[in-house]
């Protein structure tokens, strides 16, 4: 399988597929049919580069273009298929289930990707984009308070808070807490977002849409 895999044609991956199918009804070994899957979670990868290769060619077909997005809506389904089969078989795995949460939030599944990053965020290598990606999910499902806590969270657990990422989370963090005090009517959260927007300008007037909060 490996040595099919490494010759990186279509035909080999798709016998390397044949092969390790035929492993796991022989064995019941399930690394044979996650190695399947690995496989073909690639050739799908592969055809969708091809697509939109097709489409930054010809952004205005409407064939290609139609395509394209049904492409890219099977291979996400078919790499939610994958890791719901890896995060099942492979429980301890946390890398698994935040791939999994990954693969929900792109789907519109923010109750499914919440499970998986909750999980998730007790591997250290995981925590701080575990708990980002966990305040998207509680903010697209209208849990407000719950985002603007995780958020809080994934700010203390970022190494650097004026990088990139620091910047990105304390800007979420501040969108989270003006929508807060605009909702609940609330003095102290609208308070707590403009000081926070005037770090943020201090630091980079430039980053995002600071000058516009």
């Amino acid at each position: 399988i490996q040595a099919l895999f490494e010759r990186k044609s279509v035909e080999d991956w798709n016998q390397a597929i044949a092969v390790a199918e035929r492993a796991y009804e022989q064995t019941q070994e399930y690394r044979f049919k996650h190695v399947a899957g690995e496989v073909r979670v690639k050739l799908g990868q592969l055809r969708l580069k091809k697509l939109k290769e097709k489409l930054d060619a010809a952004p205005d077909d409407a064939s290609v273009r139609s395509a394209f997005l049904d492409q890219e809506a099977k291979q996400l389904g078919l790499e939610i298929e994958h890791l719901q089969g890896a995060v099942q078989a492979y429980p301890t795995d946390l890398g698994k289930k935040f791939d999994l949460g990954q693969r929900y939030i792109l789907a519109g599944r923010f109750e499914e990707a919440i499970a998986q990053l909750q999980q998730s965020k007790g591997d250290g290598r995981y925590k701080a984009q575990s708990l980002a990606s966990l305040a998207r999910c509680f903010k697209q499902i209208g849990w407000m308070d719950e985002a603007i806590g995780t958020l809080r969270q994934a700010v203390e657990n970022h190494a650097d808070p004026n990088d990139a990422g620091g910047l990105e989370l304390r800007y979420e963090l501040c969108v989270c807490l003006l929508a807060k005090g605009a909702q609940d009517k609330d003095l102290a959260s609208a308070e707590e977002a403009d000081r926070l927007d005037s770090a943020i300008a201090v630091h980079n007037i430039m980053f995002n849409y600071v000058r516009e909060v």
